[in-house]
Order: structure tokens, then C-alpha cells, then sequence
């Protein structure tokens, strides 16, 4: 599992240490060179080719504590004071917190922690001045814990944060973006040794967290394929950063490794690039040394090697070193897209979805209003009487005709031989039937649109109402 090396180093780092040669290997940011301190003998050497180490100073301890003391070259990170010749040296796993001083010589020991083991792999960096620590490992599961150092009182202390917090920070790609002001994180992977079957998980949003507001925020999902099979495809994460790309490097295959680089720019718009070194100097043997260490930065603007490389053309191994500008890097790479873009199938999918969407909206409406249609039939046909519903005909009929007067019903039922009395009083009858059915259906309604007639005062004239005649008309 991702997270074996961690237990397996910690466990080395706790139980060896002290009988192993005492020192710290690390390589050095501002000029990738590689250092060494001797705790034994209190010397201090660098290695500029990835062969020859040579002594640089001999060392003043300040309040060092012999039994904290670490050896290993994957357990120090430095982080130099710019404007200075002091940096920090951070040993994981741990928060103890050591300055090297480049002029006078003198490493000192800076906390006074004592914990062990809450904070391996954490992401660390200096931000104006001050020393953070985001996430790690520690006690069988990941953290997304945010702290800094405190040199008050010389302890490490917890920040309150807020907003879409990640589940954890560890194992993922993660930096400080100065221009930006943001500490940026992704890939994350969330252990909990504690849940069977569901121990790690990936989590590929996007997060940027503001200092100055405590607030996290999630600023897009990695849907980029290519991106997220190379992330899976290896046992550790292996990335540089100089401030704008992240620098993706492979180390999965056994011959050959770095073969590939995948390039994020982080200043635009999280853009994607693939670099591919086939044709060039593969690297073909490890520089055993230097096995954590063997690519690296020289500055920023330049990435180097400290293994032996050979060209593909050559029949023989031929030892050399080798160099390669970020610049030069970019002009040879491909553009792969936006983390955040999602494959064309995706969008395709999006497109069908929606059309199913709106195909099922209509459907439900058809379906729901044959519904309606046909329980208002029912209704209709339960409520009126045989003469009702010729009416009710006869005025759907002639609506847009313009209103029927009381001969016309009349004439239309057959009636106007009878006497004047009998029509008068089959017409109110009707009338009043037909009211007062259609009342039981359109309860709140007005059911006819009664007037009366401008030539015979003694006549009215009747019309549906235009709300019952939009529902009837339809059926």
C-alpha cells in the first residue's frame, strides 16, 4: 500500500537510528546540490556530480539532542531563509525543526517538540516568514491537520480552517504557490487503517486554501484520464515543484524510468502538459546514494539527474550528465488539456442525459394529463344528463361564435313548437341543471357567461365561461 513506506520508514528511523552511522542526506533547493551532515563527527559535506562528497565545514551544535537525532535521506527537507544564510531543517515523521547557519556553521535545534509520528509525509513550506505543516500520516490513518510553527513557544500549533475542507492531505500533489498566495492540493489519497475494505481512497478534487480568509475551497475535479492513470499506475507520487509547475516525474518502469513527464501549470489555469524522453538519455542505472534524490531542481528554471544515463543509439553505457531547462522543457512537451476538462464522451453523455431528461419531463406531462383528461371525462359523463350534455356540445360547438340566445337553444332541442310558457320553462330548467352539474366538476368556477340579449329584453343570452371552455376544449 501507498502508505508502507511511511510505517516501514518510521519504524527504521525509530528502532535503527541510533545504531546506524549518524547522518542526514538531503539535496539542497537553491542549487541542487547534494548535503550531508555527520552527527558523529559534526562534519558538514555537499556532492555537486553524484559522486564525490567533500567537506565543506566542520559543525557547531546548538542545544542538539543526540538521542532525537535522525539518520536517513528521505527524513530532512530544508527550507532556506531567503535573504539569508540561515535555512530550516524538518525532519518527518516528527516536529523537530533544526536551523543551519551556512556562514557560521552552527546547526541548532530550534523546537522543543517530542511527538513522533502524527505528521509523516506532510507537506511543509515557509510563507512570509512563517513555517506550516499541512497533513501527513501518522497513528493509522491520514490527517488534513493544518499547523505552523510557533517560535514563541517553540511548539507547533493548530490553525482553524473552514470551507470544503479535503478529507486528508497525503500522498497527493500538493505546494505553496507564492504569486498566488494559496497552498494548493489534489490526488489526495484518505487512509483509515480502522475500516475494513475501504482503507484508502482516492480523492481527485481540487483544493486551494486562502491564508488570509482560513477558507478552503474547491476549485474543480481532475477528470483529465491521462493524468489520473499516470498518478495510480505508481507506487509513490513523484513531483517537483518550482513555484508555477508541478513536474510529474515516472518512476515506474525498471529500465529506462523518466521516460515520461507530466507538466501542470498551476499559474494557468491548472493547463497540462506531456514530455516524453524517448530518444534521449534514458536513464538506465540508479545512482544508489542517491536512489530518493536522483531527479531534481537546480534553482528554478533547471532540472537535473544524478544517475547515469546512456543514449539509446549507443551500444555501450556511457556515463554523462545531464541537464534540461524548464523552458526547453515546455518547448518539447504536448499540450494534454485542463485537469478539470472531462473526456468528449463525457460531454456526449451530458448532451444524452439531457435529452432523456427533457424526452421524460414531456413524457410525464403527456402521461399526467392523459391522466387528468380522462378523469375529468368520467366526471363529466357521472354528472350530466342526456340533455346536459347535448348543451354542453352545442355550446363547445358554437363558442367562438359568439354567445347562443334563448331561441337557438330552443330550436336546437326541437322545442320551438311548443308553447311560449313550456319553452320558457324547459330553458330554465336546462339552464339550471346544466349550472349546477358542471358546478360538481369546475367547483370554483363561474360555468356560464350570461348576458342579456340587446333585441328582446325577455331573452338571455348564454356563452361558457373562458376558463371552463380552455378545459373542455381540450378534452
Amino acid at each position: 500500500m501507498r502508505y508502507l513506506r511511511v510505517f516501514i520508514s518510521l519504524l527504521l528511523s525509530f528502532f535503527y537510528g541510533n545504531i546506524l552511522a549518524q547522518s542526514a542526506k538531503w539535496a539542497q533547493p537553491s542549487t541542487g546540490n547534494y548535503c550531508q551532515i555527520n552527527f558523529e563527527t559534526k562534519e558538514y559535506f555537499e556532492n555537486t556530480d553524484g559522486n564525490q562528497w567533500n567537506k565543506i565545514a566542520d559543525l557547531s551544535f546548538q542545544d542538539i539532542k543526540t538521542y532525537d537525532l535522525i539518520s536517513g535521506n528521505r527524513n530532512f527537507q530544508e527550507i532556506p531563509v531567503p535573504g539569508s544564510s540561515l535555512s530550516y531543517l524538518l525532519v518527518s515523521c516528527t516536529g523537530q525543526l533544526y536551523q543551519l547557519d551556512r556562514k557560521s556553521w552552527v546547526l541548532k535545534r530550534m523546537d522543543q517538540t517530542f511527538y513522533r509520528g502524527s505528521n509523516c509525509q506532510s507537506v511543509k513550506f515557509l510563507r512570509k516568514g512563517t513555517l506550516y505543516s499541512f497533513g501527513g500520516y501518522g497513528f493509522w490513518q491520514s490527517t488534513n491537520v493544518v499547523t505552523k510553527y510557533d517560535p514563541i513557544n517553540k511548539e507547533w500549533s493548530s490553525i482553524g480552517v473552514k470551507g470544503e475542507i479535503p478529507l486528508a492531505i497525503f500522498d497527493g500533489i500538493s505546494a505553496y504557490v507564492p504569486q498566488k498566495d494559496v497552498f494548493v492540493t489534489m490526488a489526495n489519497l484518505h487512509v483509515n487503517d480502522s475500516k475494513l475494505y475501504e482503507s484508502s481512497q482516492f480523492d481527485w478534487n481540487i483544493y486551494e486554501y486562502e491564508f488570509k480568509s482560513h477558507n478552503y475551497k474547491n476549485v474543480g475535479t481532475i477528470h483529465l484520464e491521462i493524468l489520473k492513470k499516470y498518478l495510480e499506475k505508481d507506487i509513490f507520487r513523484n513531483y517537483l515543484f518550482n513555484g508555477r509547475y508541478f513536474i510529474l516525474t515516472d518512476k515506474s518502469l525498471a529500465v529506462y524510468r523518466y521516460d515520461t513527464m507530466i507538466i501542470i501549470d498551476i499559474l494557468d489555469d491548472y493547463k497540462t502538459y506531456q514530455w516524453r524522453n524517448s530518444g534521449r538519455f534514458p536513464v538506465t542505472l540508479n545512482n544508489e546514494n542517491f536512489s530518493e534524490l536522483e531527479i531534481h531542481l537546480k534553482g528554478v528554471d533547471t532540472l537535473a539527474w544524478s544517475s547515469t544515463f546512456s543514449s539509446k543509439n549507443l551500444a555501450s553505457i556511457k556515463a554523462i550528465p545531464y541537464k534540461i531547462a524548464i523552458k526547453d522543457l515546455m518547448a518539447d512537451s504536448d499540450y494534454l488539456g485542463k485537469l478539470t476538462d472531462e473526456p468528449w464522451y463525457m460531454e456526449f453523455f451530458k448532451v444524452i442525459m439531457l435529452s432523456m431528461g427533457i424526452l421524460l419531463i414531456l413524457f410525464l406531462v403527456f402521461v399526467f394529463g392523459n391522466i387528468k383528461r380522462n378523469r375529468l371525462k368520467r366526471n363529466l359523463k357521472n354528472v350530466l344528463g342526456e340533455n346536459e350534455q347535448k348543451l354542453l356540445d352545442f355550446l363547445l360547438l358554437n363558442y367562438h361564435q359568439g354567445y347562443i340566445n334563448g331561441h337557438q337553444l330552443i330550436a336546437y332541442f326541437g322545442r320551438h313548437k311548443s308553447s311560449p310558457e313550456s319553452q320558457r320553462q324547459f330553458r330554465s330548467k336546462l339552464i339550471d341543471n346544466f349550472t349546477k352539474s358542471l358546478s360538481l366538476v369546475f367547483r370554483d368556477l363561474m360555468i356560464l357567461d350570461i348576458q342579456p340579449d340587446e333585441k328582446d329584453q325577455r331573452m338571455l343570452n348564454y356563452r361558457l365561461n373562458a376558463k371552463v371552455y380552455q378545459v373542455l376544449s381540450k378534452l
